[in-house]
């Protein structure tokens, strides 16, 4: 299989307000980013329900799940890509994209680009102006790249 990441759950807002700054409230809620791997999202979910049902803990979606997307190594794309960069290691991106949104209109796309995937979505998220500068020019090469195949 695919090497994918394990399955994650990160809280990321708790809120409880009592409208008094002395007393506790009577209700708490907490968001969770829930991360799986293709075509375990619905399990996982459940698993998530009968956990919080046993706690006396009502859990409710606020999105569905981002569909998974996938190009085939030897694609079109992906061999420009290679050729425009020749030292490209493929990896499974383990972040939520809009790929798996091109691919059910038939479109193979990569996932590519200024940044490092470790920096996404931190408080002190950066990136470094060389990276933004350079990627215009490495955009056009890639498309001239493509339009060849």
């Amino acid at each position: 299989g695919l090497p994918f990441a394990a399955p994650t759950i990160t809280p990321t807002a708790i809120t409880a307000a009592s409208g008094s700054p002395n007393k506790v409230s009577d209700h708490c809620e907490a968001v969770f980013d829930l991360r799986t791997i293709p075509d375990y999202h619905t399990e996982a979910y459940e698993k998530v329900q009968e956990l919080a049902k046993n706690h006396g803990i009502q859990v409710s979606l606020l999105t569905d799940g981002s569909r998974a997307g996938y190009t085939d190594p030897h694609a079109p794309i992906i061999q420009a890509l290679q050729l425009v960069v020749p030292d490209l290691e493929l990896t499974v991106s383990q972040a939520a994209a809009d790929l798996g949104a091109l691919n059910i209109i038939g479109a193979q796309g990569i996932i590519y680009g200024p940044g490092e995937i470790q920096q996404a979505h931190q408080i002190d998220e950066s990136i470094e102006l060389s990276q933004v500068n350079a990627a215009p020019d490495l955009y056009e090469k890639l498309y001239d790249q493509w339009a060849q195949m």
